[in-house]
């Protein structure tokens, strides 16, 4: 045959192929958007522009009992939609996808008998030009007839034939000829085992394996060149038809058998004909293949499509989906984070006091949950991962309930007993009396323990000891002190005198002694001006004793040694007044808040631990009725007057109306001191003031 001859008829068996698998492709009935059912245009509405859903087709499909529409947007870009039970959804899993898509595409582009029938010819063609060069072959070498041939068995068959005799005797038992001998027959069996599979498995084809077969049939058809290669290239054949006599001419010298030389020709001996592998036939069969496998028959391609589907409704619904679960997520974290992250420090804080495995178990669940559905963000079903949150979070809940019903009691109790422990203690300026400090050393040991993890026992042992530690600070009695009882007598009026003078806070505070001795020298001496007048005035005016020179000097001694006790009385004053200026007991200070509507909270700068302190002494005492006044000394203020002034002058002013001042230092000095005769003012500083559950608010709590 020709080679133009060849070319042209391979052009026409391809384009006698294409119109017959164009010709075997299934149309389905196809309807408009304007068909559809509403809640399908309802849902295509939410992703789809309008102008892309009027110009699309649509096609129904069904897998099983559920329904589909392929909506073909354009040559190019289709879609598959759910439609079971009347719900519209994008089909979005491409194995779900091809499902649906398989037994269509198969339906329609399933070769036609024509095309398999031409396929088979070109196969049998193939076959049928080769195979009896070759089995003549194994007839000339006696192997047609013989079962065992390897080793020495292939001489054996040989000798059975005369003219392969004289070959045998000419070439040996070694070499080209005898090589050729061994492989014949293997090679032979490889290559009719193949055109064989590839026969039977067009034979068996159909749409349930259609892609299964195919793919057989094209690793037979991969194979095929390389069994024809071997076969031709066997020593008994003759060279083919293009290997050159110049080619042949240049064998001369060739080296003897034994690697095998680039020039395999070389070996040829020529005993049998040359082989005939027509190649036009085989040409025809890859052309019929390559059409076959370009179409969507095999579940690779299936799976192409599939992905191309998805990929396709993945465009239109991702923008959407993720808008609304942004949305979704947003308020989940919005109505879930604050409770939660509360929950879980409170939770935190407990376990780092108590012992509880079934908390401990609870609370890492709760991270865990909420921490993957902080991973995985907007790709998963944030309603669902919502239900398990609140599921999970209200065990966990009642298990922190559980556990700190039994045990913030008991710690709160005991912050409690703490605090009246200290205010007894802060009513003495050295060592507490012994009942006190048995009391302290008793709660500090308790506290040891608290901050250390308990169990449940040991929590319900110390409960009753906390209790009976409290009970006994509440019945001890305030001490009685010289100087508490100057403040309590002279502390109003020193505070009224100073409130109308000139002055610093500092000054008129280092003053008050001065005018407590005043006060009292006035006392004093009004009180002896008092006797004077009831005794020696009196008496002489009533001429009760008769008055001479003896008497008068006696009674100005008596007059003298009054006055040098009024003075001794007004030193002894200042020397009190001072000590009341250096400390007083803490007591007084409890007594005149619990005489007073408002409470002054001072400040002269801030920390964050100070304010977190500040904000719940605030609250504690509002709880508690009263009136709470915060009041920074830095800056300035507004006076009585409405004029801005210093801040110190307002502070002077609240100083001066007597209502009980906490006056909060930022001071790294942890103190806790009431003094002064000016003022009803307790100094706090350092530690006692820092963070939510400061000693300070403690106090406020049990006071």
């Amino acid at each position: 045959m020709f080679k133009g001859e060849q070319m042209n008829n391979r052009v026409i068996l391809l384009a006698l192929l294409s119109m017959i698998i164009l010709s075997g492709t299934a149309s389905a009935s196809t309807m408009v958007y304007g068909n559809l059912p509403k809640y399908v245009q309802a849902y295509l509405g939410q992703y789809i522009p309008s102008n892309a859903e009027v110009a699309a087709n649509f096609t129904q499909l069904s897998l099983g009992r559920d329904t589909y529409l392929q909506m073909q947007i354009n040559a190019t870009s289709a879609l598959l939609i759910n439609t079971t039970n009347n719900t519209a959804s994008f089909v979005l899993n491409p194995s779900t996808a091809a499902s649906v898509l398989q037994p269509v595409l198969i339906a329609k582009y399933y070769p036609s008998n024509a095309v398999i029938g031409a396929l088979k010819a070109n196969v049998s063609a193939f076959y049928n030009e080769s195979s009896p060069f070759l089995i003549d072959c194994q007839r000339e070498t006696g192997q047609l007839i013989s079962v065992n041939l390897t080793g020495g068995n292939v001489t054996i068959a040989c000798s059975a034939e005369s003219n392969c005799r004289r070959a045998q005797k000419a070439y040996g038992t070694t070499g080209s000829f005898y090589a050729g001998l061994l492989n014949l027959t293997p090679q032979y069996g490889l290559y009719n085992s193949s055109i064989q599979l590839f026969i039977r498995t067009l034979d068996r084809m159909n749409q349930s394996n259609a892609g299964a077969s195919l793919t057989t049939m094209q690793n037979v058809l991969l194979q095929l060149p390389a069994e024809e290669y071997a076969l031709t290239t066997n020593p008994l054949f003759s060279p083919p038809t293009n290997i050159t006599i110049s080619q042949i001419l240049e064998c001369n010298g060739y080296p003897t058998f034994g690697a095998p030389p680039s020039a395999w020709w070389c070996n040829q001996v020529g005993y049998c004909a040359r082989t005939n592998f027509t190649q036009q036939s085989f040409v025809n069969i890859q052309d019929i293949m390559a059409q076959l496998l370009a179409l969507p028959l095999s579940q690779s391609g299936i799976n192409d499509i599939a992905a191309n589907y998805t990929t396709t409704a993945l465009l239109f619904y991702s923008p959407v989906y993720s808008a609304k679960q942004s949305v979704l997520l947003r308020g989940f974290y919005n109505t879930t984070y604050p409770e939660y992250n509360s929950s879980v420090a409170n939770a935190t804080a407990l376990l780092s006091r108590l012992s509880n495995a079934t908390l401990n178990a609870s609370l890492s669940n709760i991270v865990s949950i909420y921490s993957t559905i902080e991973k995985n963000g907007i790709n998963q079903n944030i309603t669902q991962a919502n239900a398990t949150f609140q599921s999970a979070f209200r065990n966990f809940t009642n298990t922190y309930k559980n556990a700190s019903s039994q045990f913030l009691p008991v710690y709160h109790n005991a912050q409690n007993s703490t605090a009246l422990i200290i205010i007894d203690q802060l009513d003495y300026q050295g060592p507490p009396p012994p009942n006190v400090g048995a009391l302290a050393s008793e709660q500090a040991y308790i506290n040891t323990k608290l901050n250390a993890k308990l169990n449940m026992s040991e929590v319900s042992m110390f409960s009753s000891q906390i209790r009976a530690l409290a009970s006994q600070a509440r019945s001890l009695s305030a001490p009685v002190t010289t100087p508490s009882v100057l403040k309590s007598i002279d502390g109003g009026a020193v505070t009224a005198i100073l409130a109308g003078q000139s002055g610093t806070i500092a000054q008129k505070t280092a003053s008050a002694p001065l005018w407590a001795a005043i006060i009292s020298m006035i006392l004093g001496i009004i009180i002896v001006l008092v006797i004077i007048e009831f005794t020696y005035v009196r008496l002489s005016r009533n001429r009760r004793i008769i008055v001479n020179s003896r008497v008068k000097r006696a009674w100005t001694v008596v007059f003298l040694i009054l006055f040098l006790l009024v003075v001794i009385y007004a030193l002894g004053t200042y020397a009190i007044a001072q000590s009341a200026n250096a400390f007083l007991p803490a007591s007084g200070f409890i007594s005149a808040v619990s005489g007073s509507n408002t409470v002054v909270i001072v400040q002269n700068q801030t920390t964050e631990p100070i304010t977190q302190c500040m904000a719940s002494l605030k609250a504690t005492l509002n709880k508690r009725g009263f009136t709470v006044e915060t009041f920074n000394l830095t800056g300035s203020c507004i006076g009585s007057s409405g004029a801005v002034i210093p801040a110190s002058e307002c502070y002077d002013s609240l100083i001066a109306s007597g209502s009980p001042i906490i006056n909060v230092s930022s001071s790294s000095n942890s103190s806790i001191v009431y003094r002064g005769l000016y003022g009803n003012i307790l100094y706090v500083s350092g530690q006692p003031i820092q963070g939510p559950a400061c000693l300070i608010n403690t106090m406020a709590k049990v006071v």
